[in-house]
């Protein structure tokens, strides 16, 4: 990390933003992870305070009654290149799984307060985790209505 200069995006045959690294000694990389992984990359690693944990939302069955939130313990927060602060478990960045899309990731801190760990997300906190499968299914419910309105093609 210390050798970059400069790093910008560049797209590979497939369309996918590819990284682009020049680095102090006056070579070029290209292709060795997404522009996004990249923007991921820690710089900084802050413990968490004990308690704290990352939240997964499970959502997989028809009956959102069976949905439920399982809790992975936090031990730092990452800052990353890109600015952001991201949860670490012992499995990584964000648990090492993708941010949904549609409720982004939460965290439960350790006076028991949900909150979003996730800058774009419409919901910054809730009191418990009932509230936030309350919202997941609000959120999910509305996508599922939108999805089967849209035409097929």
């Amino acid at each position: 990390m210390h050798q970059i200069v400069s790093a910008s995006a560049v797209e590979n045959r497939h369309g996918v933003e590819m990284l682009k690294l020049r680095q102090a000694d006056g070579t070029t990389n290209t292709g060795l992870m997404t522009w996004e992984g990249f923007g991921q990359r820690p710089v900084q690693l802050i413990p968490s305070e004990p308690g704290t944990s990352f939240l997964h939302v499970f959502t997989g069955d028809d009956d959102p009654a069976e949905w439920s939130v399982e809790a992975v313990p936090l031990i730092g927060w990452a800052l990353c290149i890109d600015g952001e602060v991201r949860p670490v478990t012992a499995s990584g960045i964000n648990d090492s799984v993708s941010e949904p899309n549609d409720i982004g990731n939460f965290v439960a801190m350790p006076n028991g307060k949900i909150v979003s760990c996730s800058s774009w997300a419409s919901c910054a906190w809730f009191d418990n985790t009932e509230e936030l499968l309350s919202y997941v299914r609000e959120v999910r419910s509305n996508e599922a209505v939108t999805s089967a309105e849209e035409p097929a093609a």
